[in-house]
């Protein structure tokens, strides 16, 4: 028995949004004042800054999760399957590929088939029988040689 997991990010979505606000506020204030032979001045200045910020950011995501279980088999013990197991990106559900092997199935694909070649050979009539006229519902005898052409040697 064998098992697939998987998690996958069906859908997202996200944004971000930002605010900045600035101030700034001066006051100068000088006064000069004098005398031929003595001079003075004054200055003030004030200066006052403010600055603000906002951010805001907001994201989703959706996944979904699934676990599939399989058991893989075939009833003859001498069939022997190579299978690539991978994803299906749309259903995350696991997909199946043989790519190599040996069966007794004609119809698989990308395998060795164990019974190829198969030939049924009708020999001449069976010494001492007469196989020309037979009723209906009568037993006939008849020689067969049945050949397996497969690399497997295997008994048909």
């Amino acid at each position: 028995q064998f098992s697939m997991a998987s998690s996958e990010n069906i859908d997202a979505f996200g944004y971000e949004w930002s605010l900045e606000a600035e101030a700034t506020g001066t006051m100068n204030d000088a006064h000069a004042f004098g005398i031929s032979v003595l001079g003075r001045s004054f200055a003030n200045a004030v200066s006052d800054s403010k600055s603000s910020g906002l951010t805001h950011a907001m994201a989703w995501a959706k996944y979904g999760n699934l676990e599939t279980s399989y058991v893989l088999g075939d009833s003859d013990p001498f069939d022997k399957f190579v299978i690539q197991v991978s994803s299906d990106k749309r259903f995350g559900t696991p997909l199946f590929k043989t790519i190599g092997g040996a069966s007794s199935c004609p119809g698989e694909p990308n395998t060795m088939w164990r019974e190829t070649d198969v030939k049924i050979d009708k020999t001449p009539w069976s010494a001492g029988a007469n196989n020309h006229f037979i009723p209906p519902d009568s037993p006939a005898l008849f020689d067969l040689v049945i050949t397996n052409a497969s690399p497997y040697r295997e008994e048909v």
